[in-house]
């Protein structure tokens, strides 16, 4: 997957290539770095790049990330998508506003099609990522309008993998 990652203000194309469910290659101005990454916490990761560890805080911001490593302060987004809705969790445990997954993650099961009437927590998806299975659930009630993503396709947090229409509060999905 290539990006136009725009960190702070500068702009760098970022080509990604999964190595397995729980790392990734990324080349960036010439340079590969192998890069693995573990959630240490709600807002913490612990990355790995090659072979060097740095705990990471991350933060949804409203155009993308905000990233704080080694007293450093970074706001990062994708600039192809900067356009584009992009999910955020909400406080509270709530559900995001869309299926996307949490992490880079490859695609395993797609369990809904176009038409298909859902219920807010129904499941619609299961990604794979860092060796474990993760299930997308509808976030509300609705009809599916799209489906953007099929099993093996390696996906990121911000795409969303299936669009659903929410239904309208005096509706009952069927």
């Amino acid at each position: 997957m290539d990006y136009k990652l725009n960190v702070s203000g500068t702009i760098f194309s970022v080509s990604v290539d999964h190595d397995g469910e729980d790392c990734f290659s990324a080349r960036i101005d010439g340079r590969t770095y192998r890069v693995a990454s573990v959630q240490a916490g709600a807002d913490t990761l612990v990355i790995s790049v090659d072979g060097c560890q740095v705990r990471a805080g991350v933060a949804p911001t409203d155009s993308g990330k905000w990233i704080g490593i080694n007293g450093g302060s970074y706001t990062v987004y994708d600039e192809d998508t900067a356009g584009q809705k992009i999910s955020r969790r909400k406080k509270g445990g709530q559900m995001p506003d869309a299926v996307t997954p949490p992490m880079p993650a490859v695609v395993v099961r797609i369990l809904v099609s176009v038409g298909d009437a859902v219920t807010a927590g129904q499941a619609v998806a299961v990604v794979s990522a860092m060796k474990m299975e993760t299930t997308l659930k509808a976030p509300f009630d609705g009809v599916v309008t799209g489906v953007h993503a099929a099993p093996g396709d390696k996906v990121a947090p911000g795409h969303i993998l299936v669009d659903i229409e929410k239904a309208a509060e005096n509706q009952v999905a069927e």
